[in-house]
């Protein structure tokens, strides 16, 4: 990935879910449909393209690298979410300006995801 391509995705729908949350126009609910369009349909991709990939590799018998690459972009994938989702719940659940400001401690850590699927 490019530079602060995965940084702008996550940010982005972080801000998006804590605004609506804000307003209380996002149930709890909706946060389970967000967490499987950001989790578990990229972790579907990634595993067919795991797939292709430990069948290419598997002749070369090197299916170890492949393995460590998925497990690598799964990792990041799911932090990614979990650091996204934190505001808009902690906004839910208590006051909204709570919120904003979990959304700038969790900046630092979505730089950092960035930084680790830049190598991937």
């Amino acid at each position: 990935m490019r530079v602060l391509r995965f940084f702008s995705v996550y940010f982005f729908l972080s801000l998006t879910l804590l605004i609506e949350s804000t307003w209380k126009q996002h149930l709890p609910s909706d946060f389970v449909d967000t967490f499987v369009y950001t989790l578990i349909i990229p972790i579907g991709v990634a595993s067919f393209i795991l797939l292709s990939a430990l069948v290419h590799e598997h002749k070369m018998k090197e299916t170890k690298k492949a393995f460590r690459g998925f497990l690598k972009v799964i990792g990041t994938l799911g932090a990614g979410t979990m650091l996204s989702l934190l505001p808009a719940l902690t906004s839910y659940w208590t006051n909204p300006t709570l919120g904003f400001i979990v959304l700038f401690i969790i900046l630092p850590g979505l730089y950092i995801l960035d930084r680790v699927m830049e190598g991937s």
